[in-house]
């Protein structure tokens, strides 16, 4: 590197590690990482599109595994920010299936609900905490009502209506019977995972 004093990079194989020297040495820190395969036509291929085109997780014989930066601490990997070694650094997974990795609630195998969404990196706000691709909706029943004249009363828990609101909208739920059998409504707000 030309013009900055006490600064080094070193290339190996495909990986850049930058850092500056003190005392004639040069303290590498990762900052930006190449997974393609060695001989590829195409050199610097993000993760994701390097696993699509093995139709496997990336791995550059070269330099052994590669480590995948798991910032939101999840156990899920950022697919777009890789090391490839022969361990991992601190704060690195084996796995690349994070969706979001600045929210450690957003993960495969995220089986909890959530009432409101989350945007990543300033995108489009979502409500797919489970990195399916998918917006599932906790509560799905609909036609909610009680019916009959006296108690017993016959109710049926749900939306009312014939629809259910999108996830994250508030809408009316019958819980339950009230004396003369009117319906117990209440509002809520259709939480998502």
């Amino acid at each position: 590197m030309r013009g900055v004093a006490g600064a080094c990079a070193v290339v190996i194989g495909a990986v850049w590690l930058l850092g500056t020297s003190a005392g004639g040495a040069c303290g590498a820190a990762i900052v930006d990482l190449d997974v393609g395969d060695v001989g590829d036509a195409e050199d610097v291929r993000p993760p994701a599109e390097d696993a699509a085109a093995d139709d496997a997780p990336p791995n550059d014989d070269a330099c052994g595994t590669v480590w995948y930066l798991d910032a939101d601490r999840d156990g899920h990997g950022d697919p777009g920010h890789s090391y490839c070694g022969a361990t991992g650094p601190a704060g690195y997974v084996d796995n690349h299936d994070d969706c979001c990795d600045s929210n450690r609630d957003v993960h495969p195998g995220q089986m909890e609900t959530f009432p409101a969404s989350f945007s990543c990196d300033a995108g489009t706000p979502s409500f797919d905490y489970d990195c399916n691709g998918r917006e599932e909706p906790q509560w799905t029943a609909t036609g909610g009502s009680c019916s009959g004249t006296l108690p017993p009363c016959t109710l049926r828990e749900g939306w009312e209506g014939s629809s259910v609101p999108a996830c994250g909208a508030p809408a009316r739920w019958v819980l339950g019977c009230l004396t003369g059998c009117l319906a117990d409504v209440v509002n809520r707000v259709q939480a998502c995972r």
